[in-house]
């Protein structure tokens, strides 16, 4: 049997990088995204999962995910973090009802970045379904497989900033054991 592939997409661009986290973070989501990208990648192949990372620049989403879909994995995940205005904080993930695959990738993986980060309460926002009228439905209509995307914390809140530095390995580890499950229970039922 091939060994599953599973596809990673960092969001945004160098052009336009997307939020800014505070210190200790102090770095835009893209440039964060990309070194989260390289430590899940390397996660999942010690889960014996393959991986490779689409980037947006110079392509777009649309761009990207055609790759993405060319590539043809098992599932995709979005690589974001939040910011608001400095009072939020908290863990969500993001995903289409486009198929009922997507749902059960984003719980999975919404449990295990929770318990990475040890949310509880008003911390862990949930799994959000995402009409076409918010941000972020466009990236998730596009991949002909499951897709999510994640929003582990807000850069812009001293204790996520905080968590978004000192957990990023654990961050990355946590989303490889939900894809590693994941792939697990859809390989089961095929």
């Amino acid at each position: 049997m091939n060994a599953p592939k599973f596809a990673i997409v960092v969001g945004h661009t160098a052009e336009a990088p997307g939020a800014h986290a505070i210190a200790p973070l102090n770095m835009y989501e893209y440039e964060y995204n990309k070194g989260l990208a390289d430590l899940l990648s390397a996660a999942l192949m010690d889960l014996s999962i393959l991986s490779k990372t689409f980037l947006r620049d110079n392509v777009g989403i649309l761009g990207a995910y055609r790759e993405v879909n060319e590539y043809e994995p098992i599932g995709v995940v979005e690589l974001h973090f939040n910011a608001a205005n400095g009072q939020a904080w908290g863990t969500e993930t993001l995903f289409v009802p486009k198929d009922q695959q997507s749902g059960h990738l984003a719980h999975i993986m919404q449990s295990y970045i929770c318990g990475a980060f040890n949310r509880r309460g008003l911390q862990d926002r949930g799994w959000q379904v995402v009409t076409s009228d918010d941000r972020g439905h466009i990236n998730l209509i596009q991949a002909k497989c499951p897709s999510i995307l994640t929003e582990p914390f807000f850069g812009d809140n001293a204790i996520d900033a905080t968590l978004g530095y000192t957990q990023k390995n654990e961050l990355a580890l946590s989303m490889a054991q939900a894809i590693s499950i994941f792939i697990k229970q859809v390989q089961t039922k095929n």
